[in-house]
Formats: C-alpha cells, structure tokens, sequence
C-alpha cells in the first residue's frame, strides 16, 4: 500500500515538473518577443556609412532614403569635426526643400573635438504629413545651434561646420 501512495506522489511530482518548464518555456518566449518589438521602437537597424575624413566631414549610411508616413527609418552618420575647436552638444540637424518636408532626427548630442570623427547611430521620420515624392534635403552640424521656431538651421552658412546633401523619398 504504501507503494502505491508513493508511485503517485512520484507520478504527480513529474506531471507538475513538466507542466511547470512549459509554462516557463511559454512566457520566456513571450517576454522575448515583447523586449524585441520594444526595442525596434527605438532603432532601426542600418548598415554602417564610410569613415568620414576632413575631405568628406559627413558620410551617411545611405544617400537614397525611403521613408512611409512618420514611421521610423533607421540612417547612421559619422561626422569628422574641420572646426578649429570642440563643439560641444553637435549633433545632426535636418533640412529639406526649405521646410516644406520636416525632418527629425532622434540622435544623441555629442562633443566633437577638433579633428576627430564622431559616429551617430539614430533615427530619422517625418514629422508633417507630404506628397510622395522626391525631396532634396540636407544634414548639417553647426558650431553653435539656437532652436527657434521655423529656423533653417542648415540655411546659415557662417555658422555650419559641414552639411551634406541627400535625398528623401516619400513613399
């Protein structure tokens, strides 16, 4: 008798033991699948752009961008500071067709010492809605940035350090 008691103790003991590593197995792949779409909402995954130099201060992971709505779209820049001195805060700022499109850029500000390359790995989106179509914009770091309303911050020649021209197209 006490056998028997025993052998479905043990019986019992291996059925919640199985039941117990497919739950877990269950809401592993669950928490797996919820980290991977959460951190797809912060970047997009992009190849790397070409070391920038003081010949070619921007370099740009792509030249031809796609992007459809305000989704996000992944572009990587590197950056070379020709500045006779450090900028301090530099990051990318966007322009294209004299605001008519509105870009944002989701980077980090950096400091860019004197000669050195700086790599920028982030996002950019629309921030308006547009016709799809093909628009002419430009990347710009600038020695000192003041954010005012409706600035073109691409469109100061004597402060910008180095901008590069690419193109947007609006699918």
């Amino acid at each position: 008798m006490h056998r028997k008691g025993s052998m479905e103790l043990s019986v019992n003991s291996i059925v919640i033991l199985v039941i117990a590593v497919v739950m877990m197995g269950l809401i592993l792949g669950f928490i797996r699948s919820q980290f991977g779409k959460f951190q797809g909402e912060f970047l997009v995954d992009e190849s790397k752009p070409l070391e920038a130099t003081a010949s070619e201060p921007i370099t740009l992971s792509k030249n031809n961008i796609p992007v459809t709505g305000t989704k996000k779209t992944g572009l990587n820049i590197n950056f070379y500071n020709t500045h006779t001195s450090n900028i301090d805060n530099a990051v990318p700022l966007f322009q294209c067709n004299n605001n008519v499109v509105v870009l944002q850029g989701e980077y980090y500000p950096k400091t860019a010492t004197t000669s050195s390359m700086l790599e920028y790995t982030g996002n950019i989106r629309l921030k308006n809605s547009v016709p799809k179509n093909t628009y002419l914009c430009k990347v710009c770091f600038l020695k000192t940035y003041n954010a005012e309303p409706n600035n073109n911050p691409c469109s100061n020649s004597e402060n910008a350090v180095a901008e590069k021209e690419f193109n947007l197209i609006v699918q």
